[in-house]
């Protein structure tokens, strides 16, 4: 099983919420995305 998130650092208290890894991935999704369109 080659899990995308094992190459990421562990949070502090060696716990993150679903909805935070969500949050990240959308979050980075969306400005790339963005990036894109403005470069064009």
């Amino acid at each position: 099983m080659n899990d995308p998130r094992r190459h990421l650092p562990p949070a502090p208290q060696g716990r993150v919420p679903n909805w935070v890894i969500l949050a990240l991935a959308g979050a980075a999704v969306a400005l790339a995305l963005g990036a894109r369109a403005v470069i064009g």
